[in-house]
């Protein structure tokens, strides 16, 4: 009997102090704690991790397309410069013909007269270099404007001017070397050329 007193309290005091220092985790009176568990804060920071690398590999789109709507605008202003270049190197030469015409037909006009006044032989070079060259003048700019049928068309226009225009030349020309000074001088004074 006195044994078995002596069990039971040891027993009664084993088995309040296992229910006393049981761990709270394990109580259900005993509040959780707030930290996240281990395996949560790995999970949390491969979110963080992930979500970081999907900014900077969105970043790196954005900058591409960026990049590609900048290089693709500057491909095409670049176009339009070196069209636009060409169309007004091609306007400066068809303007260039068109003074090499003019000039031709002055210079030979201006030799007709000289020799029509003095007689000198001297002043038929240049109507002689005029007539050789006007063709080529008038051919090279026919060429330029093929595509222009409005600038076409106004050569068709000019050139039986151009055409008229040596002809009358040569013709004061002879006359003056048939001695029709008189005639001719009356016609170069009259302007007969100019019309």
């Amino acid at each position: 009997t006195r044994t078995r007193e002596i069990r039971e309290p040891g027993r009664e005091h084993t088995g309040w102090g296992s229910r006393r220092h049981q761990h709270p985790a394990h109580h259900g009176n005993y509040p959780q704690s707030n930290q996240p568990a281990p395996t949560d804060k790995g999970v949390t920071k491969m979110n963080r991790s992930w979500t970081f690398g999907k900014k900077i590999a969105v970043g790196f789109a954005l900058s591409f397309v960026l990049m590609a709507m900048i290089g693709l605008l500057a491909f095409r202003s670049i176009n339009t410069l070196s069209n636009t270049s060409q169309v007004v190197a091609h306007t400066h030469l068809v303007l260039e013909r068109l003074a090499d015409v003019l000039n031709v037909l002055q210079d030979a006009e201006i030799g007709g007269r000289g020799y029509i006044i003095t007689g000198d032989d001297s002043f038929l070079q240049p109507y002689q270099n005029a007539e050789t060259k006007i063709l080529t003048v008038v051919k090279d700019l026919r060429v330029l404007i093929a595509d222009n049928p409005a600038q076409q068309k106004r050569l068709a226009q000019a050139e039986p001017v151009v055409g008229a225009k040596l002809p009358l030349t040569k013709r004061y020309i002879e006359m003056r070397k048939a001695r029709e000074i008189e005639t001719v001088t009356k016609l170069v004074q009259a302007g007969e050329g100019q019309r």
